[in-house]
């Protein structure tokens, strides 16, 4: 315990010698007191009388409360408790001190309890109240414990825990309207399985991408190899893309990611890569407004066969609107004869 300096010779409280014979011979082995354990023990352990005024303060609660021992001494320990609930634990102390009848209790098990360090920083802890009589005097100890680390690692969990929650919520209703919406455009069980299993391909490839980087977003570029690497890129002139290193967050990056392949897939089946001679240009760059910051991506196809607006509206055409849109992006979709332009206007994240 770290109280105020005195001659170590004259400290009962120091390790006692006791004279023994060893193995070798005569041998002293130092008992430790409780003095010299409370100095290395993890806790706080702080002493007071029944007005509450410190008589003892271990290493441990200098550590956590950013205090020398030396200036607490004799001071109420309400220095230690933020200034809110310093009357409210001045009269706890009191009721404690006078009732001879006190258990030992644990504070700070039912409902947050918080210290205050010399900074004026608040932090959490618990603490174990206990009270005993030295020579008829009332004697309270509180073996007290930081437990910010604990409190933050528990509130990361049932964070992590609640978007988990959410972010499966939203990908089983994509799910849910890839199956419906592809039922309903294609005419064949055949066709309606490749199509499914190709769109659930590609939104698997961009929640791996998502996972690889542990939930913190991805870049347009990963995106675009990931997406277009079944079409040549980027080895095959046929597809080129380019732009600078622009990260999304995790929503803008799934939505992306099955844009791109619905737009590759349609490229596929109806335009630019019908024909050897096609080709497909991809461009990004970012761009910033008083709101938040957006990325614009340019896709444009050419040497392809004549394009013409199409009579229904497909799968495809319609999962881009939606997906954007509803990310707060804008779509603007150009079915020119020589190649279709699409252009896509989103935020890189929500909010």
């Amino acid at each position: 315990m770290v109280k105020p300096d005195r001659d170590e010779a004259d400290d009962p409280g120091s390790a006692t010698p006791i004279a023994g014979r060893g193995p070798a011979g005569p041998a002293t082995t130092f008992v430790p007191t409780a003095d010299d354990i409370l100095k290395i023990v993890g806790d706080g352990v702080i002493t007071t009388d029944a007005s509450g005024r410190i008589l003892s303060f271990n290493r441990a609660a200098e550590e956590i409360f950013g205090v020398a021992a030396q200036d607490v001494f004799g001071r109420p320990i309400e220095m230690l408790v933020p200034h809110r609930v310093e009357a409210r634990h001045a009269e706890a102390v009191r009721r404690f001190a006078e009732n001879p009848s006190t258990q030992a209790r644990l504070m700070g098990n039912r409902r947050p309890v918080f210290g205050r360090r010399a900074n004026g920083e608040e932090f959490p802890l618990e603490a174990t109240l206990s009270r005993s009589l030295v020579d008829g005097v009332a004697i309270l100890t509180v073996v007290l414990r930081d437990v910010t680390e604990r409190r933050n690692a528990e509130e990361q969990a049932r964070l992590i825990t609640a978007e988990l929650n959410h972010r499966m919520k939203n990908l089983l209703a994509l799910v849910n309207a890839i199956v419906s919406m592809s039922g309903e455009r294609e005419h064949s069980v055949k066709e309606y399985k490749r199509s499914l299993l190709e769109r659930i391909g590609a939104l698997c490839e961009a929640h791996r991408l998502l996972v690889d980087s542990k939930w913190t977003g991805t870049t347009v570029a990963e995106l675009v190899h990931a997406e277009l690497l079944a079409y040549g890129y980027p080895s095959c002139a046929a597809v080129m893309a380019s732009g600078p290193a622009i990260r999304l967050d995790p929503g803008a990056g799934i939505a992306l990611g099955l844009v791109i392949h619905e737009l590759g897939t349609n490229a596929v089946k109806y335009g630019a890569l019908r024909r050897p001679e096609g080709r497909i240009e991809l461009k990004w760059r970012p761009v910033s407004s008083a709101a938040k910051e957006r990325v614009i991506l340019d896709w444009s196809e050419h040497g392809g066969p004549p394009v013409s607006p199409p009579v229904h509206r497909g799968f495809g055409s319609t999962l881009i609107e939606r997906m954007l849109r509803l990310r707060g992006a804008d779509v603007a979709m150009d079915f020119d004869p020589a190649g279709l332009r699409c252009r896509i206007d989103m935020p890189v994240a929500d909010g």
